[in-house]
């Protein structure tokens, strides 16, 4: 975790035991950082962190042991820029297909640095990919595809600029940009996801007055999500998960929300007062949970699955009102549940 002015520590759910604090070598003094500290660890190589100092990049490859004299100086980038955001590429690390791309909060320049865990200098292994004509803008979020590290989407949160980018050849030697701003040409972006759900990529993008989405922001506006939930807070951070497909929204002012990503987000059902059930994530790969603001769901609820033919494959109860699908094969299912007299039917999809 860290706090104000550059202070970080590690620990666990009891206590945070270790200052570890990036500090300079020879003295008792911290490496400078901006009021809000800034840092990232890689979600598929948790034991690599990276830390902004200003314009410099702090890197450790031993966050489970990494004390305040043991961080990495990989110096400044090459135009000396203030750093606002990190982002790495998703998949097993390799030297060749693992990038961190790099915000600069000052100029909204990107850079680009390859096998990031291994490189001795930023200066030196960094390239500049900025899109064009950005002057001044602040980088708010560089979002990779989870699967594709060509596929890159950064905003700039400054008003009166081109503020979304997108280019389909992050990992060229001079990549192609393509200003996909669209309706939210008026709009402060914050923050940005992409996510990928039975092979459809979706784009979002969190702004001053809501989150949006988009299938393909170079042909198709941007569209309001969650408008009775989310609403028009502002959307400060986008953080997804390939893996079960949840995409966590945090608001500035009206809390934080889990969706999952499909043909529509599970927030926008919650919001819908005619619905009797909720049931997500769906498609599922483990298991489904369920929610209700008319029925009372409990571990005595009735519950009978069947398959696309009718035969029923598995039936029980309701454990703290999810059901563990794990087992079941790939294909469609209709699952019933049976609570106080009441029979409510949903079909979801194994994947």
């Amino acid at each position: 975790v860290s706090t104000q002015n550059g202070s970080m520590y590690r620990g666990n759910k009891n206590s945070l035991t270790a200052n570890i604090t990036p500090r300079i070598p020879d003295t008792q003094d911290n490496y400078p950082s901006k009021f809000v500290t800034y840092f990232h660890m890689d979600p598929e190589n948790p034991n690599t962190i990276y830390y902004a100092s200003e314009d410099k990049v702090l890197r450790t490859n031993d966050a489970k042991n990494v004390d305040s004299n043991t961080w990495v100086d990989l110096e400044s980038t090459p135009r000396y820029e203030k750093i606002s955001v990190f982002s790495t590429t998703r998949g097993a690390y390799s030297n060749e297909n693992s990038y961190l791309f790099i915000g600069g909060g000052e100029n909204g320049s990107v850079f680009r640095l390859k096998d990031p865990k291994n490189i001795t200098t930023a200066a030196s292994a960094s390239k500049r990919i900025s899109p064009p004509d950005i002057q001044g803008q602040y980088t708010s979020a560089i979002a990779i595809h989870p699967s594709n590290p060509d596929i890159v989407l950064v905003t700039y949160s400054n008003y009166n600029v081109k503020s979304i980018f997108l280019t389909i050849n992050a990992t060229a030697t001079t990549p192609t940009w393509i200003e996909v701003e669209r309706n939210l040409n008026v709009h402060s972006i914050r923050s940005a996801a992409i996510t990928v759900s039975n092979g459809q990529t979706q784009y979002f993008v969190g702004t001053a007055r809501g989150l949006f989405s988009s299938t393909d922001p170079t042909t198709q506006d941007w569209v309001l999500e969650a408008p009775n939930t989310i609403g028009f807070a502002l959307v400060s951070g986008l953080v997804y998960r390939p893996s079960d497909n949840k995409l966590l929204v945090g608001t500035h002012g009206n809390g934080m929300f889990e969706a999952t990503v499909g043909s529509t987000l599970s927030t926008d059902d919650f919001a819908n007062n005619k619905v009797q059930m909720v049931m997500y994530p769906n498609p599922t790969i483990f298991e489904l949970k369920f929610a209700s603001n008319q029925i009372a769901l409990s571990n005595s609820t009735k519950y009978v699955i069947s398959d696309i033919r009718g035969s029923q494959v598995d039936k029980g109860f309701l454990k703290e009102k999810t059901i563990d699908v794990s087992r079941l094969k790939k294909g469609v299912y209709f699952v019933q549940l049976s609570e106080n007299k009441k029979l409510i039917s949903r079909k979801f999809v194994k994947n």
